[in-house]
């Protein structure tokens, strides 16, 4: 990087640093933003521990060294025998497990996309960038769960109106919502799918032996938790 793009960048640094935290209103919401990488990184490392134990479970330690399609090739191989060694009942029990929290991640995602268009008031700045960045991280959710359920070979559900009404979280409409209602509504919805996420860990761990999937279904809990987070935080400073 030459000279002048790094003084760019750093005049950007400076500016972003100065004026993010007054527009979230004292919440630390432009440090999220400037460790958006390294969470990023640590969800690449959690992946790449993730390769470790897989492959050192199926002994061959040597993936790693050959390279990434490898390892994933090792990833899929363990996690198809463990699946297809269960039985048809269980199988089909954790398509329903996995469909169903296909339908409430997608609701989520109409949700923050939803107060994203229609925020107002003084934090309308912040709170929209904070949404953006949320309704495009359970775009990511949905796309890994639908992602996760066609690589078991079980089927995803494809319609909408299928995952709307499948959905077990609801929310208010955003449409003339104050934004401190928004933030309580987007929490209660991380805080029920939580819930069914680790209803759905303890079933495929300890009644289904299926520890690949709990083991998924756990990354996703960390994001919410994340996620939660940010939204109690700010609502504990609104208060």
């Amino acid at each position: 990087m030459n000279n002048e793009n790094q003084s760019t960048l750093g005049l950007e640094h400076s500016f972003f640093r100065k004026i993010m935290p007054d527009l979230v209103g004292g919440v630390s919401f432009a440090k999220e933003i400037f460790h958006a990488a390294d969470r990023r990184f640590a969800l690449k490392s959690m992946a790449l521990r993730r390769v470790r134990a897989r492959t050192s479970a199926c002994g061959n330690d040597g993936y790693l060294a050959k390279g990434s399609q490898s390892a994933a090739a090792a990833i899929h191989q363990s996690t198809m025998r463990n699946f297809t060694a269960m039985n048809h009942e269980s199988r089909e029990a954790v398509g329903r497990i996995l469909n169903l929290l296909l339908a409430d991640e997608y609701m989520l995602y109409k949700i923050t996309r939803d107060y994203h268009w229609n925020v107002t008031g003084p934090d309308f700045f912040s709170l929209r960038l904070q949404f953006q960045l949320q309704h495009e991280a359970a775009t990511g959710w949905v796309d890994s769960l639908s992602e996760y359920i066609r690589l078991l070979r079980l089927d995803a559900r494809i319609s909408w109106d299928d995952l709307t009404e499948s959905a077990r979280c609801s929310a208010d409409s955003g449409f003339g919502l104050s934004s401190e209602r928004m933030l309580s509504e987007l929490l209660h919805a991380h805080e029920d799918i939580m819930a069914q996420l680790r209803s759905g860990i303890e079933i495929c761990r300890y009644r289904l032996s299926d520890d690949s999937t709990a083991f998924f279904l756990n990354t996703l809990v960390e994001q919410h938790e994340n996620a939660a987070w940010m939204l109690r935080a700010q609502l504990e400073t609104a208060a």
